[in-house]
């Protein structure tokens, strides 16, 4: 009877034993897991000291410039002329916000034509050195640029001559016209620092009419100052600056 009450209860207690040691095997697993991750916690490190880096001193600079080949080709070629200035600004170490400026006009005395026109100018833009500075000291640049233009100006009244092989030629006139030209330029070029805050560079530019069709069918101003020829939708264009340069501490 004894025999046979064990074997009865002989598989509960295989059971038993069986759920007893997964339970405590568990349990060591669950110990020895969290105590290998006690021992590798670390305390906290104070990264902040280690993530701030120290800053190297970075010198700003505000760049006045005036372009002196546009000057001396005003008085070369009277019937046009053109006064441009620029300013740049360092708000990053290889990036320059440019401001141009400047004002120029042109006229037509042919002998069966003859107006004048006059106009003002703004551009916005950037520009991008090629190369790293080798120090703090290091301002020459080699650069790469984009602006956009804006000229407001007034083309007078054309007066023209139209010949008449039968009889006496015939003299008219086109109204004078107000006249907003848009456009878009690449740029390249160089600054040199020739002596300390002194500066001498160029720009060569190839610009983009936006809203050439303006003058379809007009007499359009032979010279827009800032741009070129008001007839042509792309223009090249080039400028010899001496600037001077105003720095500070960021």
């Amino acid at each position: 009877m004894k025999m046979k009450l064990a074997l009865l209860l002989l598989p509960i207690w295989c059971i038993l034993s069986i759920e007893t040691y997964a339970q405590n095997t568990t349990l060591d697993t669950v110990i020895t897991t969290d105590t290998n991750k006690a021992k590798n916690v670390s305390s906290p490190v104070d990264t902040t000291s280690s993530a701030k880096k120290k800053r190297a001193p970075f010198e700003r600079q505000l760049r006045l410039s005036t372009d002196l080949y546009r000057m001396i080709a005003s008085i070369s070629y009277p019937s046009r002329y053109g006064y441009e200035f620029m300013a740049d600004y360092t708000f990053r170490e290889d990036k320059y916000l440019v401001l141009e400026a400047g004002y120029g006009g042109g006229k037509i005395n042919y002998e069966n034509l003859k107006y004048k026109t006059s106009n003002g100018f703004l551009k916005l833009g950037i520009d991008i050195s090629m190369f790293d500075k080798i120090d703090n000291k290091d301002w020459d640049i080699i650069l790469v640029g984009f602006r956009y233009g804006i000229g407001v100006g007034q083309r007078g009244p054309a007066t023209f001559i139209v010949n008449n092989p039968f009889g006496i030629p015939k003299s008219d006139q086109v109204a004078a016209r107000n006249f907003i030209a848009h456009w878009g330029e690449i740029t390249a070029g160089m600054r040199f620092e020739v002596l300390p805050r002194f500066f001498a560079g160029w720009n060569v530019r190839a610009k983009f009419f936006i809203n050439s069709g303006t003058f379809d069918g007009q007499v359009s101003p032979n010279n827009i100052s800032g741009y070129g020829k008001g007839d042509q939708s792309t223009s090249f264009d080039f400028n010899f600056y001496l600037s001077y340069a105003i720095r500070w501490k960021a």
